[in-house]
């Protein structure tokens, strides 16, 4: 089933959504007479260009013509289709929604991407529990004590174990009735070359990555022995697009508001240890270099970002490579040496 789209459905959702609220998530506004005003999400500018109307419920860029309502502005921002928008902002505001029958290629996709959202949620559920406080998993927790990662940031973050087992979720997801395919699209088993699957992570501390909607999108693993890669991330897939996610964006991003900045820093632990000593404006990009839709999305909670990268040749490089996605963007950056 799907949700019903008809005119009342729409309108019922528009005329309770908050669109300042909504926009304000990811972009500064600030008074303006009876409009507010900040910088676009949509292009690059340094005077800000994009109002909010908040009682006509609308936007608009004077700058590259990018507007219209709530759903406009979830489709554009987060890549959603209309219906995936209107069940967002319905979940978000508990307006129940009445239902009708998909077409089969609405429902194909529909499914598809709740399967494999499903697949990483539960994936990432059975990978916290057994950190906690399976056996197998004593050396993942040793070696984060050795990190200087306590117990309440290990459950904030939903950090995880994935044993040394080449097939641990290829038996136990079937049993959370997840499918075998959902879990292959999700990346978080392989196919062999003849028959079968194999799990992708083994011997890992595991570090959920999540969505700006607060779901788990994708993993990133920290092997615990000298096997290679040292760091492995899920591969890209419906729900996941490593250019435009940022780990610890959704946990750190109120306080990147309230900071007016935002630290960048390599890698996961770089970020969780700066969240123990209670520096929390933090992001740290998914093995990557930094892209234009990654300070894009930054441009939506601070004007002034600090790249800490390390300080060897190659963090240096990194650094500077960033600069004109900066320029771009027309956001302030720093460079921490």
């Amino acid at each position: 089933m799907a949700v019903n789209q008809g005119e009342d459905t729409v309108q019922l959702i528009k005329d309770v959504v908050d669109i300042a609220e909504i926009i304000g998530e990811h972009v500064s506004l600030k008074r303006a007479g009876t409009n507010l005003k900040g910088l676009c999400p949509f292009h690059s500018e340094k005077t800000p260009s994009f109002t909010v109307n908040p009682e006509r419920k609308t936007y608009h860029c004077f700058g590259c013509g990018e507007g219209g309502d709530v759903f406009s502005f979830m489709m554009n921002f987060h890549r959603l289709s209309f219906v995936e928008a209107l069940k967002e902002l319905a979940r978000k505001y508990q307006i129940p929604l009445p239902e009708k029958p998909l077409n089969p290629q609405e429902l194909e996709k529909a499914q598809k991407r709740e399967a494999l959202q499903s697949a990483n949620e539960k994936a990432a559920e059975l990978f916290h529990q057994l950190l906690l406080s399976d056996p197998t998993a004593q050396k993942a927790r040793e070696y984060l004590g050795k990190r200087g990662i306590p117990e309440e940031i290990t459950t904030e973050f939903r950090l995880g174990f994935a044993p040394d087992s080449w097939n641990f979720l290829v038996n136990t997801l079937p049993k959370q009735n997840i499918t075998i395919e959902a879990a292959k699209e999700a990346g978080l088993i392989v196919p062999r070359e003849k028959s079968g699957f194999y799990d992708r992570f083994r011997n890992r501390v595991m570090f959920p990555i999540v969505g700006l909607t607060g779901r788990v999108v994708a993993f990133g693993g920290r092997i615990l022995d000298d096997g290679q890669p040292k760091y492995m991330n899920s591969p890209e897939s419906p729900v996941f697009d490593k250019s435009r996610t940022l780990f610890g964006l959704y946990q750190n991003r109120e306080y990147i508001r309230q900071a007016k900045n935002c630290l960048v820093v390599e890698g996961n632990f770089d970020l969780l240890s700066l969240a123990v000593h209670g520096v929390r404006n933090v992001v740290a990009p998914l093995g990557t270099a930094l892209t234009q839709a990654h300070v894009r999305s930054l441009k939506g909670y601070t004007d002034e970002v600090i790249l800490l990268f390390d300080g060897d040749q190659a963090g240096l490089k990194a650094a500077m490579r960033s600069v004109p996605l900066f320029l771009s963007e027309q956001v302030t950056a720093r460079i921490s040496v």
